[in-house]
């Protein structure tokens, strides 16, 4: 029935309250009862107690009828809503139900258990513990049938149900009597042998371990249970049961050991009972390893765990009383192993259960410190080598060497193999479940929140190794991304400092669009612009090394470059304008044209020769030299000795003259080589550091086309063939992605003005765009932009990146001019020259932008060049590039620079302008 519904049949309820006892009549009718009227006479009781109660008083036992014909003797399982709806009603018949349904109940269980035992659960809850004591009235019509015969069933959804409906019951006991007579009902089919099958006692013993009396009485039914199971622990050999009794064990013991229950003596008596038993339990031989392993973990070593996340004082009674001898036991077995950890039989979980609890329980009996320290240290580790955490594959295995790691990190232990056992478990074990995986994020975790800083140094560098070698085992379980969430948890600005170049590696860098370094910052409540502030160098610095790598690497995957460039962009983004012109004046250092230039094809051949080889051997140069033409005997035994040193494979000697003229090359060319490597790390960089900051920000770098573009243009692509060789598609990505930002630039000229000035630079572009002549491209581009600034002249950004094609234009005295030709100047028919026409666009551009020389984002530098240089190469265009120049010579008043006076300065002592 939908939520719709329920509130129609609410608002007609409380329209017509008058008309409940009609609805009840109708509903309850024995000519339809169905699954439907119930859900209905649900709906409508709950709603009429509240405005007709009396109605629904009057005609309960029709009601009470009704849901026994129904929903309890119905032979197949009814709804869960046509039971919940009844609530209302079963609260108000109170301690009626036991007499009007407990007949029926019994009846059904025995006739079709599979149908009732669900719907009794189900009426049950309905009912409520807190409305009714529900252990008097079922402990024995329902407590002991399901314990001794349902529990045994061979269907297993009636093993099930009867499961959960024992859990309830055992847990609704409000006294003392009650509570210890649950228990001992639910017990006593177990240690009279009554389940004689595996899947029985661990069904039972599964059902034991949630069987919690009400609050108050938890020790008393806890100390019977775990009285009745201690006697079968001599019993059960097998993995499954044995887990599953020992949990069970573990589970009462951990509830009496609670600090309000110790002091009982009934809870005192249990207690040392149970620390006989498990002394004697950690004392087996490896034969019984699966028991004592048990012991260890499940018995001993969950219960007090999780008594000391409670924050239990481990100078309690308890401890000195009872824990003490477990714990000076188990430290025993934890030191035996530290010797040799491969050669502890059936293997290491009792030992590493035994470190854990001493290292955080710290017992008096035990030397602590010299146990942590024979764990951690060596090639041998108990913890820490690799062939003891490879052999864990089950939950208990892992956590408990998890837990070691979490003592042994916050007892002081800064070993970066710390690491290897946590990141193991978390992505590289196969068969990983997402316990196993939630634990080591957890322990990852609990590390951080401990000692952050000391945690990343620890971690750090490993979860980069890592994430380089591949993806988790199972990304569905566990992400770098998560792992990296744990590592940082209790990080402060410092830390994610340290740890930027690391969240941004391509296997964790974004976590549903958002950078997940950036969502760390959000989440540890750090300003990301503060960060920067605080922590620029340090971020600039880890930028600069990772990108600063050897340049015959492949950046395509260099997973150090990606990470570099990724983290470039996010300091852009966070940093604005200032992280932006940072970045930009490292790669204006770094990209050196005159060092570009001055490098030779030989250079570049020496420098892709590998490093251990000479391009140009002087040896045979000089022998070649030196060579005469071979007289009698001489030419046949120069012959044979020649073959004979092929055969043998071994290389002549040199002499010592040639020795020399080796040495001096290889030094020759290794400072070739060293020249053209730094040139081009350089080159690469500062393009990297381009693209970073389009990626960053759009309206950043927008803001800072012209020193991109000075960066890209006037360093990179003034580099020539050497900057084309050394960075290949680089600077035309790096134009290309620069497009994206060239605000007001028309979209339709983008890539022409792009593709058009690499062109005119000499750079290699993709073959379509090889088609179309220059001089056709770069008029048809001028002219489009010429309309188009006539009417609105371009923003800074789109100016800044049109300006090269028009500096480009310049250099090369216009594309496809015209000889000198013998018609007369005055002649109409006269051929167009088109060198000239794009001269003349260029300076009618540079007009309609001169009076914006007032704003410092305009390249006021590089058009007064352009206007000078005009001035001087074509006297027919002097006037009005004199009218421009003076525009804007105007418009820079107040405003200009040491640069811009230097070339108006320059301009004016040449005696052609």
């Amino acid at each position: 029935m939908s939520r719709s519904a329920h509130r129609e049949v609410w608002r007609v309820v409380r329209a017509h309250p008058e008309a409940v006892g009609s609805m009840l009549d109708v509903l309850t009718a024995k000519a339809d009862e169905s699954e439907t009227n119930a859900v209905l006479l649900g709906n409508v009781v709950s709603a009429g107690v509240r405005v007709a109660k009396a109605a629904v008083v009057e005609r309960k036992t029709v009601i009470a009828d009704f849901i026994d014909r129904v929903l309890i003797s119905a032979k197949a399982t009814p709804s869960y809503s046509s039971v919940r709806d009844m609530q209302a009603f079963l609260e108000l018949i109170g301690s009626e139900f036991d007499q009007k349904f407990r007949p029926t109940i019994s009846r059904m269980l025995v006739r079709s258990p599979e149908a009732v035992l669900p719907t009794c659960l189900w009426l049950l809850q309905a009912v409520g513990r807190d409305n009714i004591d529900l252990a008097p009235m079922y402990l024995e019509a329902l407590a002991e049938p399901l314990a001794g015969t349902q529990l045994r069933s061979a269907n297993e959804s009636v093993r099930r149900a009867a499961a959960q409906l024992l859990a309830y019951l055992g847990d609704t006991p409000k006294t003392q009597e009650d509570a210890e007579r649950a228990a001992d009902i639910i017990t006593r089919p177990l240690t009279l042998g009554r389940y004689t099958q595996t899947e029985q006692r661990t069904a039972a013993y599964n059902l034991l371990s949630g069987v919690r009396a009400g609050p108050g009485n938890g020790w008393a039914s806890s100390a019977v249970i775990l009285t009745a199971l201690l006697k079968m622990t001599g019993k059960e050999t097998q993995e499954a049961p044995v887990n599953a009794l020992f949990a069970a064990i573990g589970a009462h013991f951990g509830v009496l050991i609670g600090q309000q229950n110790v002091e009982r003596a009934e809870c005192a008596a249990v207690i040392k009972t149970f620390v006989e038993a498990a002394q004697k339990g950690l004392a087996l031989p490896d034969r019984s390893a699966v028991v004592r392993q048990a012991w260890a973990a499940d018995a001993i070593g969950e219960p007090l765990w999780a008594w000391a996340d409670a924050g239990a004082d481990s100078e309690s009674p308890l401890v000195r009383d009872y824990v003490q001898p477990l714990l000076v036991t188990l430290a025993a077995i934890a030191e035996k192993a530290t010797a040799a950890p491969l050669a502890v039989g059936g293997g290491t979980l009792g030992a590493h259960v035994g470190l854990a609890l001493a290292l955080r329980l710290r017992p008096s009996g035990v030397d602590v410190d010299a146990l942590a320290k024979h764990a951690a240290n060596g090639d041998k580790s108990l913890v820490m080598w690799d062939k003891v955490f490879h052999k864990c594959s089950r939950r208990a295995e892992c956590v408990w060497l998890l837990r070691c790691a979490e003592a042994l990190f916050a007892s002081g232990c800064s070993d970066k193999r710390l690491a290897d056992p946590v990141l193991w478990i978390a992505c590289r074990m196969p068969g990983a479940t997402l316990e196993t995986v939630r634990a080591a994020i957890d322990a990852l975790a609990t590390m951080s929140r401990t000692d952050a800083t000391r945690l990343w140094r620890i971690v750090g560098e490993t979860l980069f190794t890592e994430m380089d070698r591949s993806a988790p085992v199972a990304p569905t379980l566990c992400t770098w991304a998560d792992v990296l969430h744990a590592a940082l948890t209790g990080a402060g600005a410092a830390e994610l400092a340290a740890a930027a170049l690391t969240c941004h590696h391509p296997q964790a860098l974004h976590v549903g669009g958002t950078s997940l370094w950036i969502s760390l910052m959000q989440r540890a409540g750090v300003d990301p612009a503060e960060l920067w502030h605080a922590h620029s160098y340090e971020l600039e610095q880890a930028v600069m090394q990772a990108l600063d790598t050897d340049a015959s690497t492949d950046t395509s995957t260099s997973t150090t470059w990606h990470a570099a460039e990724a983290l470039a962009a996010d300091l852009v983004l966070v940093g604005g304008n200032g992280a932006a012109q940072r970045l930009l004046d490292q790669a204006h250092t770094d990209i050196d044209p005159e060092a570009l230039r001055a490098i030779c094809a030989e250079d570049i051949a020496v420098w892709r020769t590998p490093a251990d080889q000479l391009f140009f051997d002087p040896v045979a140069a000089s022998a070649s030299d030196a060579r005469r033409p071979p007289k009698g005997d001489d030419a046949w035994v120069e012959e044979v000795q020649r073959a004979v040193a092929l055969r043998k494979n071994t290389p002549r000697k040199l002499s010592p003259a040639e020795q020399l003229l080796v040495t001096r090359r290889r030094e020759v060319e290794s400072a070739m080589r060293q020249r053209v490597e730094q040139a081009a790390r350089g080159l690469r960089r500062g393009l990297a550091i381009v693209r970073a900051a389009v990626a960053g920000s759009a309206s950043v770098a927008a803001a800072n086309m012209l020193t991109l573009m000075r960066v890209v243009v006037d360093r990179a692509v003034r580099g020539g063939s050497t900057s084309a060789t050394l960075a290949g598609d680089a600077i035309v990505d790096a134009l290309m992605e620069l497009v994206t930002c060239a605000d007001g630039l028309d979209p339709v000229l983008r890539a022409p003005v792009a593709m058009g000035l690499l062109r005119a630079r000499g750079f290699a572009v993709p073959a379509a765009w090889e088609q179309e002549p220059m001089a056709a491209l770069a008029s048809r581009v001028l002219y489009r932009l010429r309309a188009g600034c006539e009417r609105t002249p371009l923003a800074a950004a789109g100016f800044n990146f049109v300006l090269p094609l028009m500096q480009a234009t310049a250099d090369a005295g216009g594309w496809g001019g015209l000889a000198a030709s013998r018609v007369a100047a005055d002649d109409e028919y006269a051929p167009t020259d088109p060198a000239a026409e794009q001269l003349a666009l260029v300076v009618d551009i540079l007009g309609f932008h001169a009076h914006f020389g007032f704003d410092e984002a305009m390249p006021r530098r590089e058009m007064l060049q352009l206007l000078i240089q005009l001035m001087a190469m074509r006297p027919t265009l002097l006037a009005a590039s004199r009218a421009c120049l003076e525009q804007l010579a105007s418009e820079m008043e107040g405003s200009d620079g040491p640069a811009e006076r230097a070339v108006l300065d320059g301009g004016l002592a040449q005696a052609d302008s």
